[in-house]
């Protein structure tokens, strides 16, 4: 049933706008800021490392070809796009390793939508560094309750790109300093023009489409102008019950900034199978086992996780990072530095195929009940002579197992070294830390002169 509102009460997506326009820079709380930071900081390591990906490539190219050419950075690249273009482009680039920021509330991935399209949105602006990291954490704020509105057991896939537009356009127009009326309206378009990715749910093929990600960020831009020109869109969106529950959704306007929720990937691969891959590495170094002493590995988990591929013969970089046993082999044969980022050598090993045979994955009715709130494993690992278990309720990269700062750097130098020269390295962590300085300029510049080498 829809609910009817009378003349004089205001439709969500207005209420949202109102809170979002109004809002003044000196109203984003320091700790935000700086979450928006350390998110901007591990959404240029995620994007360094997949540069050179093909998946990546084929996006970026498509963007030079489709979008005309403007004032935004196509990262590590003489190349400058409209803002939805390069928007586009860069996000491919942070999203296709699986290696990006991810949300519990949200079940997907804030960052890659929000940071490349807000930071091309910032450079129409003219904007400074704080203002930068302000839209940032205003786009999640907007993105993450929006999505933590909807009932996640009727939804037929957690796909980012069903959501992620909402965050950028509240990012833009608070950046542009827009008119509510105007935002209301992008908040309207953006829910009807982002991709609906309901195969994502039932589809057990690999493919380089990452949730829809890149076409969110270029959505929620397009949404924008659109309706900076008069373009309408149903203000009524979120006030249907079937479908979102309006109380989360305006938490934006007085609740906790959720930036600071966010969690981050120490591998690159499926974030629900990061307490098992935690829970393996940890009793073989505690046990000093080798990958031959593992004769068996059981893997009590969430259902969601026993839903992905799991192909313990993957033949793909993107089947393997859906595959809980065969990222266990992985992690058992490299261990955890093996999928920072995720190297395509390990694919299509006979030894890392037949140990991924012996990993067996079961539902478990008590940790199942905690899902979203937590993504939790029970590992047992069976060798010739005992019988190893491992409880991991909170990976590393969760709020309640954060990374610290110099986790977050490791991150970062792990990504890019690779890529990028160690000068270089050093000085895009310092243009990043130079956001809260309020300087963009130095960011936009080591993106702009960087070149990222074959990683």
């Amino acid at each position: 049933m829809i609910l009817v509102l009378n003349k004089s009460t205001k439709w969500t997506s207005e209420r949202l706008a109102e809170h979002v326009c109004h809002l003044k820079s000196g109203d984003i709380p320091h700790s935000a800021l700086s979450s928006a930071s350390r998110c901007v900081l591990d959404a240029i390591g995620a994007g360094i490392a997949g540069f050179q990906s093909p998946a990546a490539k084929v996006v970026r190219q498509f963007c030079k070809e489709f979008f005309s050419k403007g004032t935004a950075s196509v990262w590590f690249s003489d190349k400058q796009l409209s803002t939805a273009g390069a928007a586009m482009a860069n996000s491919a680039a942070v999203s296709v390793l699986d290696v990006d920021d991810g949300s519990r509330l949200a079940c997907g991935h804030p960052g890659a939508v929000i940071i490349p399209a807000s930071l091309a949105l910032a450079q129409a602006a003219g904007a400074s560094g704080r203002q930068f990291l302000s839209a940032v954490a205003i786009g999640y704020q907007v993105a993450v309750n929006i999505a933590a509105s909807r009932d996640l057991s009727k939804l037929d896939t957690y796909s980012t790109g069903r959501w992620g537009a909402y965050g950028v356009a509240a990012a833009g127009a608070w950046l542009y300093g827009l008119n509510p009326s105007v935002l209301a309206h992008a908040l309207a378009i953006s829910g009807n023009y982002s991709p609906m990715q309901s195969a994502s749910g039932y589809g057990k093929v690999a493919n380089n489409v990452k949730e829809g990600i890149p076409w969110s960020a270029m959505t929620g831009v397009a949404s924008l102008g659109l309706a900076q020109e008069g373009l309408t869109g149903p203000l009524d969106i979120f006030d249907n019950p079937e479908y979102f529950n309006t109380s989360i959704i305006l938490q934006t306007l007085s609740g906790p900034y959720v930036i600071e929720q966010t969690y981050f990937k120490p591998y690159s691969c499926c974030r629900w199978f990061h307490s098992g891959i935690e829970g393996l590495v940890d009793l073989m170094q505690q046990h000093h086992l080798s990958p031959s002493d593992v004769h068996s590995v059981q893997v009590y988990t969430f259902k969601e996780a026993l839903t992905e591929k799991n192909d313990v013969a993957p033949q793909s970089l993107e089947s393997a990072q859906y595959s809980y046993p065969f990222c266990l082999a992985v992690a058992a044969h490299g261990g955890a530095k093996a999928l920072l980022p995720f190297d395509e050598k390990w694919i299509g090993r006979k030894d890392l195929l037949e140990w991924a045979l012996r990993v067996q994955l079961v539902l478990d009715q008590e940790l199942d009940a905690l899902f979203p709130r937590q993504t939790a494993a029970r590992l047992v690992v069976n060798t010739q002579q005992e019988r190893l278990s491992r409880l991991i309720e909170y990976p590393l990269g969760d709020p309640a197992n954060p990374l610290s700062l110099r986790d977050h750097q490791d991150k970062f130098f792990a990504l890019s070294r690779k890529c990028l020269h160690d000068d270089e390295c050093h000085k895009m962590v310092k243009s990043v830390d130079d956001l809260m300085n309020d300087d963009l300029t130095g960011l936009i510049l080591n993106l702009e002169k960087c070149r990222v080498k074959g990683c």
